[in-house]
């Protein structure tokens, strides 16, 4: 389905109230209608360590094991992601929801009126 196609992935970690690690794996184009495509490929249990470096073979191991060609992977703004996301063989770009988060929740920490 998407062979030829230049792809951007999405990768969200999470921890469960069990302490396991979990990731997720959604693909992105545009088909030939000029649709946004999303399709959620894998939600898997993360089993290691959460480096930024065992991230990013977990990440290139999924990519590898579906034959996909990602001219991006979006994260989380989390630091091992993102240490992660500059290990990849492709462009890294950050979660803008999760950074207007961040910046968000540090005015509103700051400011104690509100």
């Amino acid at each position: 389905m998407t062979k030829g196609q230049h792809i951007a992935i999405t990768v969200d970690g999470w921890t469960s109230c069990a302490m396991e690690t979990y990731h997720s794996l959604t693909i992105h184009y545009i088909d030939r209608g000029m649709d946004m495509v999303a399709l959620g490929l894998q939600c898997n249990l993360h089993e290691g360590n959460t480096t930024a470096a065992a991230l990013a073979d977990s990440i290139m191991e999924r990519v590898t094991a579906a034959g996909l060609m990602p001219v991006d992977c979006t994260t989380d703004c989390e630091p091992s992601m993102v240490a992660a996301g500059r290990l990849l063989p492709f462009a890294h770009t950050g979660c803008m929801a999760h950074r207007l988060e961040t910046i968000t929740s540090n005015i509103t920490a700051s400011d104690g009126e509100h």
